[in-house]
């Protein structure tokens, strides 16, 4: 058996330590630019498109949580206007307890916060407008 021992020359992994060091330099370089780059109306895009996809992002949870207490009422509608007279016993007490079970909306919670839909979404646009408003007024002065 021979072993395939592979012999490396020194200008190899210099050549390697070299090249890894250039990629390094032109990450570093990549990034100082990108930095002064955003020193002026860059910077304000940047964090105007964050501040909106932050209203997205609660919007979208919000529209769920109204979506799923919307369906949730339409359960119960939808049993009660079944033909449930002309169905057997044992179907007549299930629609009986869905219906009982329905009368009451789901609501999509979190924690302390109360039901995610979109009145509270409206709430929290209108807080955070009132504090921005009120952040602007104090820096006036």
């Amino acid at each position: 058996m021979s072993d395939n021992v592979v012999f490396k020359s020194k200008t190899d992994t210099d050549d390697r330590n070299s090249s890894s060091e250039k990629l390094g330099e032109s990450v570093e370089n990549i990034l100082s630019a990108e930095q002064k780059d955003l020193s002026g109306g860059a910077s304000l895009m940047r964090e105007l498109l964050h501040g909106m996809s932050a209203v997205i992002h609660m919007w979208f949870f919000c529209w769920f949580g109204s979506n799923v207490t919307t369906q949730s009422g339409d359960v119960f509608l939808a049993a009660y206007e079944s033909n449930w007279y002309d169905k057997s016993p044992q179907i007549k007490n299930s629609l009986r307890m869905i219906i009982t079970r329905a009368g009451r909306p789901v609501k999509v919670k979190a924690g302390l916060i109360g039901a995610i839909d979109l009145p509270l979404f409206a709430t929290i646009v209108r807080t955070a407008y009132s504090y921005l408003t009120l952040l602007i007024q104090m820096n006036e002065f």
